[in-house]
Protein backbone atom coordinates (compact mmCIF):
# COMPACT_ATOMS: atom_id res chain seq x y z
CA UNK A 1 0.00 0.00 0.00
CA UNK A 2 1.37 3.42 -0.95
CA UNK A 3 0.03 6.90 -0.26
CA UNK A 4 -0.70 8.95 -3.35
CA UNK A 5 1.14 12.18 -4.01
CA UNK A 6 -2.26 13.89 -4.06
CA UNK A 7 -2.52 12.95 -0.39
CA UNK A 8 1.09 13.71 0.44
CA UNK A 9 0.87 17.13 -1.20
CA UNK A 10 -1.67 18.16 1.41
CA UNK A 11 0.18 16.66 4.36
CA UNK A 12 1.89 18.77 7.01
CA UNK A 13 5.18 17.81 8.59
CA UNK A 14 4.52 18.80 12.18
CA UNK A 15 7.04 20.36 14.51
CA UNK A 16 6.90 20.17 18.28
CA UNK A 17 3.27 20.33 19.29
CA UNK A 18 1.87 21.71 22.49
CA UNK A 19 -1.41 20.54 23.91
CA UNK A 20 -3.97 23.33 24.09
CA UNK A 21 -5.90 23.64 27.31
CA UNK A 22 -9.66 23.61 27.61
CA UNK A 23 -11.89 25.38 30.03
CA UNK A 24 -12.13 28.71 31.77
CA UNK A 25 -10.98 27.89 35.28
CA UNK A 26 -8.45 30.39 36.55
CA UNK A 27 -8.48 29.69 40.27
CA UNK A 28 -5.54 28.20 42.14
CA UNK A 29 -6.85 25.64 44.62
CA UNK A 30 -3.46 24.04 45.33
CA UNK A 31 -2.46 26.48 48.06
CA UNK A 32 -5.43 25.33 50.14
CA UNK A 33 -5.00 21.64 49.35
CA UNK A 34 -4.34 19.27 52.28
CA UNK A 35 -1.42 17.67 50.43
CA UNK A 36 0.77 20.71 51.00
CA UNK A 37 0.87 19.98 54.74
CA UNK A 38 1.82 16.29 54.49
CA UNK A 39 5.25 14.60 54.43
CA UNK A 40 6.68 14.51 50.91
CA UNK A 41 6.88 10.71 50.80
CA UNK A 42 3.10 10.25 51.23
CA UNK A 43 0.26 11.20 48.92
CA UNK A 44 -2.80 12.49 50.73
CA UNK A 45 -5.55 9.97 51.38
CA UNK A 46 -7.97 12.34 49.65
CA UNK A 47 -6.01 11.86 46.42
CA UNK A 48 -5.88 8.09 46.59
CA UNK A 49 -8.16 5.91 44.48
CA UNK A 50 -9.25 5.80 40.84
CA UNK A 51 -10.12 8.99 38.96
CA UNK A 52 -11.57 8.88 35.45
CA UNK A 53 -12.32 11.27 32.58
CA UNK A 54 -14.57 9.21 30.23
CA UNK A 55 -14.84 12.03 27.69
CA UNK A 56 -11.07 11.89 27.18
CA UNK A 57 -10.58 8.16 27.82
CA UNK A 58 -8.11 8.90 30.63
CA UNK A 59 -7.83 7.48 34.15
CA UNK A 60 -5.47 7.89 37.11
CA UNK A 61 -4.86 5.26 39.80
CA UNK A 62 -3.24 6.80 42.87
CA UNK A 63 -1.82 5.05 45.95
CA UNK A 64 0.14 6.46 48.91
CA UNK A 65 3.34 6.83 46.84
CA UNK A 66 2.51 5.81 43.27
CA UNK A 67 0.57 7.34 40.39
CA UNK A 68 -0.40 5.27 37.33
CA UNK A 69 -1.99 6.79 34.24
CA UNK A 70 -4.03 4.90 31.66
CA UNK A 71 -5.74 5.67 28.35
CA UNK A 72 -8.63 3.46 27.33
CA UNK A 73 -11.42 2.71 24.85
CA UNK A 74 -14.20 0.14 25.19
CA UNK A 75 -11.90 -2.76 24.32
CA UNK A 76 -8.33 -1.53 24.75
CA UNK A 77 -6.24 0.01 27.51
CA UNK A 78 -2.61 1.19 27.71
CA UNK A 79 -0.54 2.37 30.66
CA UNK A 80 0.90 5.77 29.78
CA UNK A 81 2.41 6.86 33.11
CA UNK A 82 4.05 5.18 36.09
CA UNK A 83 5.29 7.65 38.69
CA UNK A 84 6.84 6.05 41.76
CA UNK A 85 7.84 7.94 44.88
CA UNK A 86 6.13 11.11 43.66
CA UNK A 87 5.83 13.83 46.28
CA UNK A 88 2.77 15.84 47.22
CA UNK A 89 4.29 18.98 45.75
CA UNK A 90 4.99 17.23 42.44
CA UNK A 91 1.51 15.73 42.24
CA UNK A 92 -0.13 19.08 42.92
CA UNK A 93 1.74 20.51 39.94
CA UNK A 94 -0.14 18.11 37.66
CA UNK A 95 -3.41 17.49 39.51
CA UNK A 96 -5.26 19.46 42.15
CA UNK A 97 -8.04 18.28 44.39
CA UNK A 98 -11.24 20.25 43.87
CA UNK A 99 -12.65 22.27 46.74
CA UNK A 100 -15.33 19.64 47.44
CA UNK A 101 -12.84 16.78 47.16
CA UNK A 102 -14.92 14.95 44.56
CA UNK A 103 -12.72 15.52 41.52
CA UNK A 104 -9.15 16.09 40.39
CA UNK A 105 -8.47 19.06 38.16
CA UNK A 106 -5.60 19.33 35.67
CA UNK A 107 -4.43 22.84 34.79
CA UNK A 108 -2.21 24.10 32.01
CA UNK A 109 0.07 26.21 34.20
CA UNK A 110 1.64 25.32 37.54
CA UNK A 111 0.30 26.48 40.86
CA UNK A 112 2.84 29.34 40.81
CA UNK A 113 0.96 31.27 38.12
CA UNK A 114 -1.76 33.73 38.97
CA UNK A 115 -3.46 33.09 35.62
CA UNK A 116 -4.54 29.59 34.70
CA UNK A 117 -6.97 27.48 32.74
CA UNK A 118 -8.59 24.15 33.54
CA UNK A 119 -7.54 21.42 31.13
CA UNK A 120 -9.69 18.47 32.22
CA UNK A 121 -11.50 17.07 35.25
CA UNK A 122 -11.31 13.53 36.66
CA UNK A 123 -14.19 12.17 38.73
CA UNK A 124 -13.85 9.52 41.47
CA UNK A 125 -14.49 5.98 40.18
CA UNK A 126 -14.96 2.71 42.04
CA UNK A 127 -12.52 0.75 39.85
CA UNK A 128 -10.42 0.88 36.70
CA UNK A 129 -12.36 0.53 33.42
CA UNK A 130 -13.00 -3.05 32.33
CA UNK A 131 -10.59 -2.70 29.42
CA UNK A 132 -7.76 -1.83 31.82
CA UNK A 133 -8.55 -4.91 33.90
CA UNK A 134 -9.13 -7.38 31.06
CA UNK A 135 -7.11 -6.09 28.11
CA UNK A 136 -4.12 -3.98 29.19
CA UNK A 137 -1.89 -3.86 26.09
CA UNK A 138 1.85 -3.36 26.57
CA UNK A 139 3.52 -0.50 24.73
CA UNK A 140 6.81 -0.89 22.87
CA UNK A 141 9.47 -0.87 25.56
CA UNK A 142 7.17 -2.25 28.22
CA UNK A 143 7.38 -5.84 29.40
CA UNK A 144 5.28 -8.20 27.30
CA UNK A 145 5.08 -5.99 24.21
CA UNK A 146 4.36 -7.75 20.92
CA UNK A 147 3.96 -6.01 17.59
CA UNK A 148 0.53 -6.53 16.02
CA UNK A 149 -0.48 -4.26 13.14
CA UNK A 150 -4.08 -5.47 13.05
CA UNK A 151 -4.56 -4.87 16.79
CA UNK A 152 -3.04 -1.40 16.64
CA UNK A 153 -5.19 -0.49 13.65
CA UNK A 154 -8.31 -1.66 15.47
CA UNK A 155 -7.28 0.37 18.51
CA UNK A 156 -6.85 3.46 16.33
CA UNK A 157 -10.22 2.86 14.68
CA UNK A 158 -12.06 2.47 17.99
CA UNK A 159 -10.34 5.51 19.51
CA UNK A 160 -11.68 7.72 16.71
CA UNK A 161 -15.06 5.97 16.64
CA UNK A 162 -15.59 6.76 20.32
CA UNK A 163 -13.96 10.19 20.60
CA UNK A 164 -13.69 12.03 17.25
CA UNK A 165 -15.78 15.18 17.38
CA UNK A 166 -18.11 14.59 14.40
CA UNK A 167 -17.68 12.41 11.29
CA UNK A 168 -20.66 14.17 9.73
CA UNK A 169 -18.68 17.39 9.34
CA UNK A 170 -16.93 15.95 6.25
CA UNK A 171 -19.57 13.26 5.60
CA UNK A 172 -17.19 10.41 6.40
CA UNK A 173 -18.52 6.88 6.83
CA UNK A 174 -16.02 5.72 9.44
CA UNK A 175 -17.14 2.06 9.63
CA UNK A 176 -17.30 1.91 5.83
CA UNK A 177 -13.79 3.35 5.52
CA UNK A 178 -12.54 0.80 8.03
CA UNK A 179 -14.13 -2.00 6.00
CA UNK A 180 -12.16 -0.83 2.95
CA UNK A 181 -8.75 -0.39 4.56
CA UNK A 182 -8.55 -2.93 7.41
CA UNK A 183 -8.31 -5.95 5.03
CA UNK A 184 -5.10 -4.45 3.59
CA UNK A 185 -3.33 -5.28 6.86
CA UNK A 186 -2.40 -8.75 8.11
CA UNK A 187 0.01 -10.45 10.51
CA UNK A 188 2.88 -9.77 8.11
CA UNK A 189 2.23 -6.01 7.75
CA UNK A 190 5.18 -3.86 8.82
CA UNK A 191 5.17 -0.52 10.65
CA UNK A 192 5.32 1.54 7.45
CA UNK A 193 2.25 -0.23 6.08
CA UNK A 194 0.41 0.35 9.36
CA UNK A 195 1.38 4.04 9.27
CA UNK A 196 0.08 4.37 5.69
CA UNK A 197 -3.18 2.60 6.49
CA UNK A 198 -3.86 5.03 9.35
CA UNK A 199 -2.91 7.98 7.15
CA UNK A 200 -5.43 6.82 4.53
CA UNK A 201 -8.11 6.76 7.22
CA UNK A 202 -7.24 10.30 8.35
CA UNK A 203 -7.19 11.81 4.86
CA UNK A 204 -10.95 12.28 4.20
CA UNK A 205 -11.43 13.89 7.63
CA UNK A 206 -9.22 16.81 6.47
CA UNK A 207 -8.69 18.00 10.03
CA UNK A 208 -5.43 19.73 10.95
CA UNK A 209 -5.65 18.43 14.51
CA UNK A 210 -5.81 14.78 13.48
CA UNK A 211 -2.30 13.45 13.09
CA UNK A 212 -0.07 10.41 13.34
CA UNK A 213 3.60 10.71 14.29
CA UNK A 214 6.12 7.96 13.54
CA UNK A 215 8.84 7.24 16.12
CA UNK A 216 11.44 8.85 13.83
CA UNK A 217 9.46 12.11 13.88
CA UNK A 218 7.78 11.69 10.48
CA UNK A 219 4.21 12.83 10.81
CA UNK A 220 1.10 13.11 8.72
CA UNK A 221 -2.06 15.17 8.75
CA UNK A 222 -4.36 16.77 6.21
CA UNK A 223 -5.49 20.35 6.49
CA UNK A 224 -9.01 21.66 6.16
CA UNK A 225 -7.81 24.61 4.04
CA UNK A 226 -4.48 25.14 2.22
CA UNK A 227 -1.74 26.57 4.40
CA UNK A 228 0.83 29.14 3.32
CA UNK A 229 3.35 26.64 1.98
CA UNK A 230 0.64 24.71 0.12
CA UNK A 231 -0.52 27.89 -1.61
CA UNK A 232 3.07 28.43 -2.72
CA UNK A 233 3.40 24.84 -4.02
CA UNK A 234 0.32 25.39 -6.18
CA UNK A 235 1.66 28.76 -7.32
CA UNK A 236 4.97 27.18 -8.34
CA UNK A 237 3.20 24.38 -10.22
CA UNK A 238 1.01 26.82 -12.14
CA UNK A 239 3.96 29.08 -12.99
CA UNK A 240 6.00 26.14 -14.28
CA UNK A 241 3.39 24.23 -16.26
CA UNK A 242 3.07 21.39 -13.72
CA UNK A 243 -0.22 19.75 -12.80
CA UNK A 244 -1.67 20.37 -9.38
CA UNK A 245 -2.06 18.41 -7.22
CA UNK A 246 1.32 16.99 -8.12
CA UNK A 247 1.53 13.36 -9.16
CA UNK A 248 4.35 11.11 -8.01
CA UNK A 249 6.03 11.04 -11.42
CA UNK A 250 6.18 14.84 -11.48
CA UNK A 251 7.94 15.17 -8.14
CA UNK A 252 11.55 14.39 -9.04
CA UNK A 253 14.29 15.23 -6.51
CA UNK A 254 15.28 18.20 -8.64
CA UNK A 255 11.74 19.60 -8.77
CA UNK A 256 11.26 18.98 -5.05
CA UNK A 257 14.43 21.00 -4.36
CA UNK A 258 13.20 23.80 -6.64
CA UNK A 259 9.84 23.88 -4.90
CA UNK A 260 11.48 24.11 -1.47
CA UNK A 261 13.72 26.91 -2.72
CA UNK A 262 10.71 28.74 -4.17
CA UNK A 263 8.78 28.43 -0.90
CA UNK A 264 11.74 29.81 1.08
CA UNK A 265 12.21 32.70 -1.35
CA UNK A 266 8.55 33.68 -1.38
CA UNK A 267 8.18 33.50 2.39
CA UNK A 268 11.23 35.73 2.74
CA UNK A 269 9.74 38.07 0.15
CA UNK A 270 6.46 38.22 2.09
CA UNK A 271 8.16 39.10 5.37
CA UNK A 272 10.39 41.55 3.53
CA UNK A 273 7.35 43.43 2.24
CA UNK A 274 5.75 43.45 5.69
CA UNK A 275 8.85 44.69 7.49
CA UNK A 276 9.33 47.28 4.76
CA UNK A 277 6.44 49.21 6.27
CA UNK A 278 8.57 50.09 9.29
CA UNK A 279 9.47 53.77 9.40
CA UNK A 280 13.04 52.79 10.20
CA UNK A 281 14.37 49.25 9.71
CA UNK A 282 16.60 49.73 12.74
CA UNK A 283 13.51 50.28 14.88
CA UNK A 284 12.03 46.81 14.22
CA UNK A 285 11.99 45.09 17.61
CA UNK A 286 11.70 41.45 18.60
CA UNK A 287 11.17 39.72 21.93
CA UNK A 288 10.05 36.45 23.53
CA UNK A 289 12.41 34.26 21.50
CA UNK A 290 11.44 36.04 18.29
CA UNK A 291 7.74 35.28 18.60
CA UNK A 292 6.83 38.99 18.85
CA UNK A 293 7.95 41.44 16.14
CA UNK A 294 6.82 45.06 16.21
CA UNK A 295 7.39 48.52 14.74
CA UNK A 296 5.54 51.75 14.02
CA UNK A 297 4.32 52.87 10.59
CA UNK A 298 2.77 56.31 9.98
CA UNK A 299 1.43 56.62 13.50
CA UNK A 300 0.05 53.06 13.62
CA UNK A 301 1.59 50.23 15.62
CA UNK A 302 2.27 46.87 13.97
CA UNK A 303 2.69 43.68 16.03
CA UNK A 304 3.25 40.22 14.54
CA UNK A 305 2.75 37.18 16.75
CA UNK A 306 4.40 34.20 15.07
CA UNK A 307 3.21 31.45 17.45
CA UNK A 308 1.22 31.05 20.63
CA UNK A 309 4.12 29.16 22.21
CA UNK A 310 7.94 28.89 22.26
CA UNK A 311 8.38 32.23 24.02
CA UNK A 312 11.74 31.18 25.50
CA UNK A 313 14.72 29.33 24.06
CA UNK A 314 13.83 26.40 26.30
CA UNK A 315 11.05 24.48 24.56
CA UNK A 316 11.07 21.28 26.58
CA UNK A 317 10.76 20.41 30.28
CA UNK A 318 10.12 17.42 32.51
CA UNK A 319 7.09 19.24 33.90
CA UNK A 320 5.26 21.04 31.05
CA UNK A 321 3.45 23.33 33.48
CA UNK A 322 6.77 24.89 34.50
CA UNK A 323 7.68 25.47 30.85
CA UNK A 324 4.35 27.19 30.25
CA UNK A 325 5.03 29.35 33.32
CA UNK A 326 8.29 30.52 31.72
CA UNK A 327 6.51 31.24 28.46
CA UNK A 328 3.78 33.16 30.29
CA UNK A 329 6.36 35.35 32.01
CA UNK A 330 8.26 35.96 28.76
CA UNK A 331 5.20 36.95 26.73
CA UNK A 332 4.10 39.41 29.40
CA UNK A 333 7.53 41.02 29.52
CA UNK A 334 7.38 41.42 25.74
CA UNK A 335 3.87 42.85 25.78
CA UNK A 336 4.86 45.33 28.48
CA UNK A 337 7.37 46.71 25.97
CA UNK A 338 4.89 46.64 23.08
CA UNK A 339 2.15 48.47 24.98
CA UNK A 340 4.60 51.08 26.25
CA UNK A 341 6.01 51.66 22.75
CA UNK A 342 2.53 52.05 21.22
CA UNK A 343 1.00 54.21 23.95
CA UNK A 344 0.67 57.21 21.63
CA UNK A 345 -0.24 55.48 18.36
CA UNK A 346 -3.51 56.05 16.51
CA UNK A 347 -4.24 52.34 16.41
CA UNK A 348 -2.67 48.90 16.34
CA UNK A 349 -2.40 46.16 13.72
CA UNK A 350 -1.93 42.65 15.17
CA UNK A 351 -0.81 40.23 12.46
CA UNK A 352 -1.48 36.52 13.08
CA UNK A 353 -1.76 35.50 9.42
CA UNK A 354 1.14 33.03 9.73
CA UNK A 355 0.43 31.97 13.31
CA UNK A 356 0.21 28.17 13.42
CA UNK A 357 -1.03 27.96 17.00
CA UNK A 358 0.46 26.76 20.26
CA UNK A 359 -1.07 26.89 23.72
CA UNK A 360 -4.65 28.02 24.23
CA UNK A 361 -4.07 29.39 27.72
CA UNK A 362 -1.25 31.61 26.50
CA UNK A 363 -3.37 32.79 23.58
CA UNK A 364 -6.03 33.87 26.06
CA UNK A 365 -3.36 35.53 28.21
CA UNK A 366 -2.13 37.58 25.24
CA UNK A 367 -5.67 38.65 24.37
CA UNK A 368 -6.10 39.79 27.97
CA UNK A 369 -3.49 42.50 27.38
CA UNK A 370 -5.90 44.09 24.85
CA UNK A 371 -9.15 43.58 26.79
CA UNK A 372 -11.17 46.50 28.08
CA UNK A 373 -13.35 44.40 30.38
CA UNK A 374 -14.31 40.79 31.08
CA UNK A 375 -16.20 39.31 28.12
CA UNK A 376 -17.49 35.91 27.03
CA UNK A 377 -14.99 34.82 24.37
CA UNK A 378 -16.19 31.33 23.37
CA UNK A 379 -17.59 28.08 24.73
CA UNK A 380 -16.48 24.43 24.50
CA UNK A 381 -17.85 20.95 24.98
CA UNK A 382 -16.19 17.56 24.71
CA UNK A 383 -17.80 14.64 22.93
CA UNK A 384 -19.01 12.04 25.41
CA UNK A 385 -20.20 9.02 23.43
CA UNK A 386 -23.45 10.08 21.74
CA UNK A 387 -23.72 13.04 24.12
CA UNK A 388 -21.52 15.98 25.16
CA UNK A 389 -20.07 17.22 28.42
CA UNK A 390 -21.52 20.32 30.08
CA UNK A 391 -20.97 23.55 28.18
CA UNK A 392 -17.88 25.38 29.41
CA UNK A 393 -17.84 29.13 28.86
CA UNK A 394 -14.44 30.79 28.46
CA UNK A 395 -13.95 34.46 29.32
CA UNK A 396 -11.27 36.99 28.50
CA UNK A 397 -10.36 39.58 31.12
CA UNK A 398 -7.87 42.45 31.34
CA UNK A 399 -4.46 41.09 32.39
CA UNK A 400 -1.09 42.59 33.26
CA UNK A 401 -0.13 45.99 34.58
CA UNK A 402 -1.37 47.74 31.43
CA UNK A 403 -3.58 47.06 28.44
CA UNK A 404 -3.80 48.51 24.93
CA UNK A 405 -7.47 49.30 24.35
CA UNK A 406 -7.26 51.69 21.41
CA UNK A 407 -8.62 50.70 18.02
CA UNK A 408 -7.14 47.40 16.81
CA UNK A 409 -7.21 45.51 13.52
CA UNK A 410 -6.35 41.80 13.66
CA UNK A 411 -5.07 40.28 10.40
CA UNK A 412 -5.97 36.62 9.81
CA UNK A 413 -5.66 34.02 7.06
CA UNK A 414 -6.42 30.35 6.41
CA UNK A 415 -2.93 29.67 7.80
CA UNK A 416 -4.05 31.05 11.17
CA UNK A 417 -4.59 27.80 13.03
CA UNK A 418 -5.60 26.37 16.40
CA UNK A 419 -4.54 28.64 19.30
CA UNK A 420 -4.06 31.41 16.73
CA UNK A 421 -7.77 31.03 16.01
CA UNK A 422 -8.63 31.14 19.71
CA UNK A 423 -6.88 34.51 19.80
CA UNK A 424 -8.79 35.74 16.74
CA UNK A 425 -12.13 34.67 18.22
CA UNK A 426 -11.30 36.18 21.60
CA UNK A 427 -10.27 39.48 20.07
CA UNK A 428 -13.40 39.53 17.89
CA UNK A 429 -15.71 39.96 20.91
CA UNK A 430 -14.05 43.28 21.82
CA UNK A 431 -15.85 46.35 20.39
CA UNK A 432 -12.58 48.14 19.58
CA UNK A 433 -11.34 45.26 17.35
CA UNK A 434 -11.89 44.63 13.62
CA UNK A 435 -10.83 41.43 11.83
CA UNK A 436 -9.35 41.80 8.33
CA UNK A 437 -8.12 39.13 5.94
CA UNK A 438 -9.41 35.58 5.44
CA UNK A 439 -11.43 33.20 7.59
CA UNK A 440 -9.09 31.10 9.70
CA UNK A 441 -8.23 27.40 9.23
CA UNK A 442 -11.12 26.02 11.28
CA UNK A 443 -9.01 23.69 13.47
CA UNK A 444 -10.62 24.72 16.73
CA UNK A 445 -11.01 21.55 18.74
CA UNK A 446 -8.34 20.83 21.30
CA UNK A 447 -6.56 17.53 20.75
CA UNK A 448 -6.87 14.23 22.55
CA UNK A 449 -3.42 12.60 22.62
CA UNK A 450 -2.86 8.85 22.43
CA UNK A 451 -0.02 6.44 21.79
CA UNK A 452 -0.40 3.13 19.97
CA UNK A 453 1.50 0.09 21.28
CA UNK A 454 3.83 0.29 18.25
CA UNK A 455 4.92 3.75 19.41
CA UNK A 456 2.97 5.93 16.96
CA UNK A 457 1.61 9.09 18.56
CA UNK A 458 -1.96 10.03 17.64
CA UNK A 459 -3.82 13.30 18.02
CA UNK A 460 -7.50 13.79 17.31
CA UNK A 461 -10.15 16.47 17.65
CA UNK A 462 -12.70 15.68 20.33
CA UNK A 463 -14.20 19.05 21.30
CA UNK A 464 -16.89 21.38 20.01
CA UNK A 465 -15.96 25.07 19.83
CA UNK A 466 -18.70 27.75 19.74
CA UNK A 467 -18.71 31.52 19.53
CA UNK A 468 -20.83 33.38 22.13
CA UNK A 469 -23.81 33.19 19.76
CA UNK A 470 -23.62 29.38 19.87
CA UNK A 471 -22.31 28.82 16.33
CA UNK A 472 -20.09 25.75 15.92
CA UNK A 473 -17.02 26.98 14.03
CA UNK A 474 -15.07 23.77 13.33
CA UNK A 475 -14.10 23.65 9.66
CA UNK A 476 -15.43 27.11 8.81
CA UNK A 477 -13.05 29.03 11.08
CA UNK A 478 -13.32 32.56 12.47
CA UNK A 479 -14.84 34.91 9.91
CA UNK A 480 -13.57 38.41 9.23
CA UNK A 481 -15.23 41.82 9.03
CA UNK A 482 -13.29 42.85 5.92
CA UNK A 483 -12.07 40.24 3.41
CA UNK A 484 -8.59 40.63 1.95
CA UNK A 485 -6.84 37.67 0.26
CA UNK A 486 -3.57 36.48 1.81
CA UNK A 487 -0.25 35.95 0.03
CA UNK A 488 -1.29 37.28 -3.36
CA UNK A 489 1.52 37.05 -5.91
CA UNK A 490 0.59 40.49 -7.24
CA UNK A 491 1.24 42.00 -3.81
CA UNK A 492 4.70 40.47 -3.61
CA UNK A 493 5.55 41.59 -7.15
CA UNK A 494 4.42 45.15 -6.37
CA UNK A 495 6.07 45.25 -2.95
CA UNK A 496 2.83 45.96 -1.09
CA UNK A 497 0.67 44.23 1.51
CA UNK A 498 -2.98 44.99 0.81
CA UNK A 499 -4.11 43.73 4.22
CA UNK A 500 -1.75 46.06 6.10
CA UNK A 501 -2.77 48.99 3.93
CA UNK A 502 -6.45 48.20 4.43
CA UNK A 503 -5.91 47.97 8.19
CA UNK A 504 -4.05 51.29 8.28
CA UNK A 505 -6.84 53.00 6.36
CA UNK A 506 -9.43 51.67 8.81
CA UNK A 507 -7.42 52.88 11.80
CA UNK A 508 -6.59 56.31 10.39
CA UNK A 509 -9.97 57.20 8.92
Amino acid sequence: MKLSLVTLATAVILGTSVLTGCGSGSGDSSNNSPINNLPAQNIAVEYQGVWASPANGKVWQITSNNVSGFSYTSDFCIKTDELEGISNAELSTYLRLSADGNSLEEYTLSSQSGFNQLLQTFEKATALPNACINNLVALKGQQGYQYNAERDFDMFYQLFAEHYVDFGLKDVDWPGLYAQIAPLLNTASNEQELFEAIAEMLTPLADSHNSIIFENGTSFNVNNKPLMYQVLIQEYAQNNGLPFPLEEDDLTPAIAAQINQYIDQQIQAFYGVVDGYAENQNQIKTAANGQFVWFETNGVGYLRINNMAYFTEQNDADIPQYLFDAWYEALNEALDQVIDDFANTQGLIIDIRTNGGGQETLSLAIAGRFADQTRHAYSKQTRLGSDKTALNQVFVEPLGDSQYTGNIVVLTSATTTSAGEYFAQTMSVMPHVTLVGEATQGALSTTLDWILPVGFELKLSNQFFYNPQGQWLEGSGISVDVEVPFLELEDRENDIDTAIETAAQLLLQ
